[in-house]
């Protein structure tokens, strides 16, 4: 099917264009959490808040997400 090629293609181009910053993120683990994180925002998720997005990226809690945003953040909010 043309739309299953379609993500194919994208998720491969996602993924390298990931790669390409990875010098950003320092530690593996804050880039895969970034993924995840970006994955989710795109994905047909029906709210965007972060339990959801959390479960959409397989964490147990929100915590992690929560911890991203508000870093990302400055800490304000």
């Amino acid at each position: 099917m043309e739309a299953e090629r379609a993500v194919q293609v994208w998720s491969g181009w996602f993924e390298e264009f990931f790669a390409s910053l990875a010098w950003v993120f320092g530690r593996v683990d804050r880039r895969r959490l970034a993924v995840a994180y970006l994955k989710a925002l795109i994905a047909p998720v029906e709210r965007k808040n972060g339990w959801q997005i959390a479960e959409y990226a397989g964490h147990a809690s929100p915590d992690r997400v929560q911890w991203r945003c508000h870093v990302a953040g400055g800490g304000v909010g």
